[in-house]
C-alpha cells in the first residue's frame, strides 16, 4: 500500500548514504551535476564538489518546487531547455526527482542508482547505474512514493504499446525503451506497429519497488484504467482472469506481477501476433539461451531446428510437424518472455567437420601428455597469446615449459566448440558468446554454469543447504575473485537470488579461448586469449 505519492513526469536518482554527517536534504547539488549523466550515460562516479564549481556560473532558481537551471544555448543559439530536481527521503536512501526538458515539448524520465561517499566535505556519487525511462504517458514517471515500511516505489505511465512492452520485459528491472521495443516487435510481429505509443495516450500504470539488497527495481503489478482500447474481447478476459487481487471496480483491472504467467501470455500472443514468423522464434530461442550461436535471419536451418527441439524437450511440449503452429510457437515465445534467469545452453559444433574433430583429438592428446612440441606443431607460427603483444612459437614454448596454460588448455579443449566462420572455430563455448547474445551479461563478472543440475548453495561448503538448482545459468560473481572462498564463488542470479557455486562447475565468460582456423587446408590454433 502506498502511503505517500508525488505525481510528476521526471528523472529520478536514488542514492545510498554511507556517511551520515550530511543528509540528502541539505547536500548542495547544482542541478547541472545531474546533466552530466545525460552527457555521459556510462559514467560511474561524479565529484560533486568539482561539479558544483563547474556549473556555478549558471544561476539556479526554484520553480514548481524544483531546484532548476536553464542550460546554455548551443553554438547556433538554439534553446536546450532546463533541468530541475527535488528530494524524497526514505531511511538511508534518498530519491532525487528530476524533470528534464530538452527545449521541446517532452518531459523525460530516468532513474539512477548510486552511492554518496565523502560526507559534506568532499561528496561524490559512486557506483552509478543509469536507467532511461520515457516521455510522459510512454514510460514517463506517473508518481513516486514510499510504502508503509519505508520502501521506495515508482510508477511508470503506460500507453497501449507500453502496456505490452511491460508484459514482455524483465520484471526485475525498469523499462529500457530500445530493448523493450525490440522484445515487443518479436513478441507480436507486425501487430506491434499498430499499438499507440504517443506521450499523451495514457491507459494505465506499472508500479515498481526498489530492493536495496539487489539494487533492482522489481515490478509489483500493472493497473489499467480501462480495457476498452484492447482489440479483442478474449484479450480483455485473459487479463481479467489474471486479476487475482480484484479491487471490485467495474473498469479498472490490477494485474500483480505474480499473475503474469505462461498461460496468460500465450492467450494474449495468440490474439496479437504472427506465430509463423521464423525470426520471432529465433529471437526468443536466443533470449532463452538455446540459439545463441545463430543469427535472427528468418532462415530455417539445422541450428534453428536443433534449438527449437531442445527448448520443446525442456518445456515438455510435443513439437508438431509444422514448427510455426500457433499454440506451439506462442508457448515457446511466452516461455522466453518469462525467463527470469540468463542461461547458455551448451553447444558443440565440432561434428560439422570430421577433420576438425580429428584435429581436436590430437590437441587433447598433446595437452593430456603435456607434450610441448606436439602442441606447438598444432599452432600457427605467429600464434597470439595475449592482448599485450605476446605470441609466436618462442613465447608459447616458454609459457608451457614454465607450466603455464596447461590447465586452461585442458579445460577449453574439453568443452564444446562454436563454428564462427566457414573455416573457423572458437572454443570453449562459454568464452565464445557473440556480442548480440550477451547484452545482459557483464563480461568481467559473468560465470557460465557448464554442469547440468548444479546447485546454488546457501554457504561456501559442500554440505550447505541448496537454495535452487542451476541449469546452465549465467551468474554474476558479486565479490572480487581474491576475496572468494577457495572452492566457491559468491554469485547473484538475474532474478536477484544470491548464493555460492562450485568453481569446478562453470567457466568465465571472458576466460581463455582458442581460435582455430583452417589455412591452406590445415587446421591451426591462431590464438589463445583470455579476457574481454
Amino acid at each position: 500500500m502506498v502511503s505517500s505519492k508525488v505525481f510528476f513526469f521526471s528523472v529520478v536518482l536514488v542514492l545510498s548514504f554511507h556517511h551520515h554527517a550530511s543528509s540528502a536534504d541539505t547536500l548542495p547539488i547544482h542541478p547541472g551535476c545531474f546533466d552530466v549523466l545525460n552527457e555521459n550515460p556510462g559514467l560511474r562516479e561524479i565529484d560533486l564538489q568539482h561539479c558544483n564549481q563547474a556549473y556555478s556560473h549558471l544561476p539556479t532558481y526554484t520553480y514548481l518546487g524544483l531546484e532548476q537551471f536553464t542550460r546554455e544555448t548551443d553554438d547556433t543559439g538554439v534553446n536546450r531547455g532546463s533541468l530541475g530536481y527535488e528530494t524524497l527521503s526514505a531511511g538511508d536512501w534518498s530519491l532525487f526527482r528530476l524533470e528534464d526538458n530538452a527545449g521541446g515539448t517532452g518531459v523525460f524520465s530516468s532513474l539512477v542508482i548510486a552511492q554518496v561517499t565523502g560526507g559534506a566535505g568532499k561528496p561524490r556519487l559512486e557506483n552509478i547505474s543509469h536507467y532511461d525511462l520515457g516521455d510522459r504517458c510512454h514510460f514517463g514517471l506517473a508518481w513516486v512514493g514510499k510504502s508503509d515500511n519505508d520502501q521506495l516505489l515508482a510508477a511508470t505511465s503506460l500507453t497501449p504499446a507500453g502496456f505490452f512492452q511491460t508484459l514482455v520485459s524483465s520484471q526485475n528491472s525498469l523499462p529500457n525503451l530500445p530493448h523493450n521495443a525490440t522484445r515487443l516487435k518479436y513478441a507480436l510481429g507486425a501487430a506491434s506497429e499498430k499499438l499507440t505509443a504517443c506521450p499523451t495516450c495514457c491507459v494505465g500504470q506499472a508500479t515498481y519497488k526498489f530492493s536495496p539488497a539487489s539494487e533492482q527495481w522489481v515490478l509489483q503489478g500493472i493497473e489499467m484504467d480501462s480495457l476498452e482500447w484492447l482489440e479483442h474481447a478474449e484479450t480483455a478476459r485473459a487479463l481479467e482472469a489474471a486479476d487475482q487481487n480484484s479491487r471490485d471496480r467495474q473498469e479498472d483491472v490490477y494485474i500483480p506481477a505474480s499473475a503474469i504467467d505462461q498461460s496468460m501470455l500465450t492467450a494474449l500472443l495468440a490474439r496479437h501476433s504472427q506465430p509463423a514468423d521464423i525470426r520471432r522464434l529465433q529471437y526468443w530461442l536466443r533470449e532463452s539461451g538455446y540459439y545463441w550461436t545463430g543469427s535472427v535471419d528468418g532462415e530455417w536451418g539445422p541450428k534453428t531446428d536443433h534449438a527449437l527441439m531442445s527448448a520443446a524437450k525442456d518445456l515438455s511440449i510435443a513439437a508438431p510437424e509444422d514448427r510455426g503452429h500457433e499454440h506451439f510457437a506462442n508457448t515457446i515465445v511466452s516461455a522466453g518472455i518469462l525467463a527470469t534467469r540468463n542461461r547458455l545452453q551448451p553447444v558443440d559444433e565440432a561434428s560439422f567437420d570430421r577433420n576438425f574433430e580429428t584435429f581436436l583429438d590430437r590437441a587433447r592428446q598433446a595437452v593430456r601428455d603435456q607434450e610441448i612440441e606436439s602442441f606447438v606443431r598444432l599452432t600457427d607460427e605467429n600464434v597470439v597469446l595475449g592482448f599485450g603483444g605476446s605470441g609466436g612459437h618462442g613465447d608459447l614454448r616458454e609459457w608451457l615449459q614454465q607450466g603455464l596454460l596447461w590447465d586452461e588448455l585442458r579445460a577449453a579443449l574439453n568443452m564444446g566448440a562454436v563454428k564462427v566462420g566457414s573455416t573457423a572455430y572458437c572454443l570453449p563455448y562459454p568464452a565464445c558468446v557473440p556480442a548480440n547474445a550477451r547484452e545482459d551479461m557483464p563480461s568481467s563478472a559473468s560465470f557460465v554454469i557448464t554442469a547440468k543440475s548444479a546447485e546454488l548453495l546457501a554457504a561456501p561448503a559442500i554440505d550447505a543447504a541448496s537454495i535452487s538448482e542451476l541449469d546452465y545459468d549465467v551468474v554474476e560473481v558479486i565479490a572480487p575473485v581474491s576475496e572468494q572462498p577457495s572452492r566457491f564463488y559468491r554469485v547473484r542470479l538475474r532474478n536477484g537470488e544470491e548464493g555460492y557455486v562450485r568453481k569446478t562447475e562453470g567457466y568465465w565468460l571472458d576466460g581463455y579461448r582458442l581460435e582455430i582456423i583452417k589455412d591452406s587446408g590445415q587446421w591451426q590454433i591462431h590464438s589463445v586469449l583470455g579476457g574481454d
